[in-house]
């Protein structure tokens, strides 16, 4: 006897590049037990077509813009509570994934049923005070709330009780480009996130300054993201010269600069492996970043990803053009798929979710 699809429901900020919206793409795609409905509050769109063709259905409860200007004026806030009451008793599971949807479905008092859970993704430096604010007084009331083991200690503020504590588990992305970006240079480095001080990207730019007066080779700096961030990492590369960096802002499909790409860097303060990095080493890329958590030194020590210092910019460009010049061998790569792909699977995460 086939078994029902139990319905979920993820509640989302916007559909844009980030860490949440590609957990929600692979979740549809890896969980076939469950029917995925996700509502978007504000309109900013690079998911919805993938989310659609996986098999998950995508709502967008405005046309607006992500922004904080948006969020506080509550013009999303009454389209969301109007869907909510026409719809929220057809749903088995709900998740609250990003800031805006957790405080409006905390205001509507959505903790009080048992099936409505909530998490946070990223680590507790990149929240404003505000914000921390609100979810210090409503996180303890849902009944499950989610987040990366790791951070429970940096998170014990929230004064969640350890039975209501869920690990956040990642799927695995299966990086693949029917259509690679033709990058204009031989060596082509990208970094991906969304554009906050958090991110590090003024570091990336100033490392790939520095980074061309010891490397032979013809390079280009891709970074693909936006954000409030954006526009003084701009100003700093006009005023200061610095060629061949191009800010891509969000772009439809991750994958295709991913795949041709040469190097990933990651910078981002006090952030640990991300999904970008994971993936990354999964299909064998070349990867340097800070070390900013012990998962990052572990596979620093192992001699699959490739150590950076942010407060040694001249030393870490050095390092970076030897790796260049030199290149990566084929048994090198085939290490790092082997030596990442014992590390993460999904069959594991799975039973989490289910």
């Amino acid at each position: 006897m086939e078994t029902k699809q139990k319905r979920v429901l993820f509640i989302i900020d916007h559909i844009g590049v980030g860490g949440v919206q590609e957990f929600i793409l692979n979740y549809i795609k890896v969980i076939k037990e469950h029917k995925v409905t996700i509502i978007s509050l504000f309109g900013n769109d690079v998911y919805s077509k993938k989310i659609e063709e996986a098999g998950g259905e995508v709502i967008f409860l405005s046309k607006l813009n992500y922004g904080y200007f948006n969020i506080i004026t509550f013009r999303a806030f009454w389209a969301f509570r109007e869907y909510l009451r026409d719809n929220i008793s057809s749903f088995d599971i709900i998740n609250i994934k990003l800031f805006a949807a957790f405080l409006y479905s905390s205001i509507l008092k959505l903790y009080k049923f048992d099936n409505v859970f909530a998490g946070l993704d990223c680590n507790d430096k990149n929240l404003p005070i505000p914000i921390k604010i609100i979810f210090f007084l409503f996180a303890n009331k849902y009944s499950r709330f989610y987040l990366r083991r790791e951070r429970w200690q940096e998170y014990r503020y929230l004064r969640i009780k350890n039975d209501r504590l869920m690990p956040t588990k990642l799927f695995v992305t299966k990086r693949f480009s029917e259509k690679p970006f033709v990058f204009n240079h031989s060596y082509n480095i990208i970094s991906i996130g969304r554009f906050i001080e958090q991110k590090g990207f003024m570091d990336v730019v100033k490392l790939f300054s520095i980074l061309n007066k010891y490397s032979r080779r013809d390079m280009g700096l891709y970074i693909i993201g936006d954000g409030p961030y954006k526009q003084k990492v701009e100003d700093y590369i006009s005023k200061n010269k610095i060629n061949n960096v191009y800010l891509l802002g969000w772009v439809s499909n991750v994958d295709d600069y991913i795949i041709p790409s040469d190097m990933i860097i990651k910078m981002a303060k006090d952030e640990g492996v991300n999904s970008v990095v994971r993936e990354s080493l999964l299909i064998g890329k070349t990867v340097v970043s800070t070390l900013e958590r012990e998962e990052c030194k572990f596979l620093s020590d192992n001699g699959i990803l490739f150590k950076i210092d942010r407060n040694n910019l001249d030393e870490s460009a050095k390092y970076i053009a030897e790796l260049i010049n030199s290149g990566i061998s084929e048994e090198t790569q085939k290490r790092i798929k082997c030596f990442s792909s014992e590390l993460w699977g999904d069959e594991l995460v799975k039973k989490i979710y289910l």
